[in-house]
């Protein structure tokens, strides 16, 4: 349909030249001007169609997240199991959402088998109540010979109105091992007040960085 459209404009070009009486080899070299440039043209935009496609189909074979929410098991022992609730809906500032709470003190670790290379880890986060001295969290990496911290953060709902709704955090990190292991911990505020420690996560998935060309 291009080459066609291009070529069509060529012809008229043409004989509307030669309408006006021109001289005919002259004629004759500015259309074949005008033809060149089309196919310059042309050529341009097959170009960009091709890297346009190409990017594309980049985007399109990166694989999907894995979700992990359900994957967690409690990672302390069996008496904890009581401080482990997974999967429970919880409704955060009007969102409801299918999560994991941990009550602390607790932790909770899933198996990353498989999983390997540049990863980046997202989830959600908030405190179910709005009391106590605030929660410690803490997500480590078991992949090498010790375990590496990747994130960690305190919560305090009951004195900032941010922490009472699903906060979105992403965490960058490189899984060496096949076979590695995330554990999530949580903990009481600096006080050691464990009232309402209760805490969150949703939409806990883990993706592969994409490799920059």
């Amino acid at each position: 349909m291009i080459v066609r459209w291009v070529r069509s404009r060529n012809l008229s070009f043409g004989r509307g030249s030669l309408a006006m009486g021109s001289d005919s080899g002259h004629e004759h070299t500015n259309e074949s001007a005008r033809e060149a440039g089309a196919v310059v043209c042309l050529a341009a935009l097959l170009l960009i169609q091709g890297v346009l496609f190409a990017t594309g189909c980049s985007h399109a074979s990166q694989p999907a997240p894995i979700n992990l929410l359900e994957r967690f098991v409690p990672a302390m022992p069996a008496a904890d199991r009581s401080h482990f609730l997974n999967p429970i809906v919880v409704d955060r500032g009007g969102v409801r959402k299918n999560a994991m709470v941990l009550v602390a003190p607790a932790a909770a670790k899933t198996s990353l088998e498989g999983i390997h290379g540049r990863m980046e880890l997202h989830l959600l986060v908030v405190p179910v109540f709005n009391v106590g001295d605030g929660i410690q969290m803490e997500i480590r990496l078991l992949d090498d010979a010790q375990p590496v911290q990747v994130c960690s953060r305190y919560f305090d709902p009951g004195r900032r109105f941010e922490d009472r709704r699903w906060t979105p955090v992403t965490i960058p990190m490189d899984v060496h091992r096949k076979d590695a292991q995330l554990e999530i911990r949580v903990s009481g505020g600096p006080e050691g007040n464990l009232t309402g420690d209760w805490l969150a996560f949703a939409e806990l998935c883990i993706s592969m960085v994409a490799e920059r060309q």
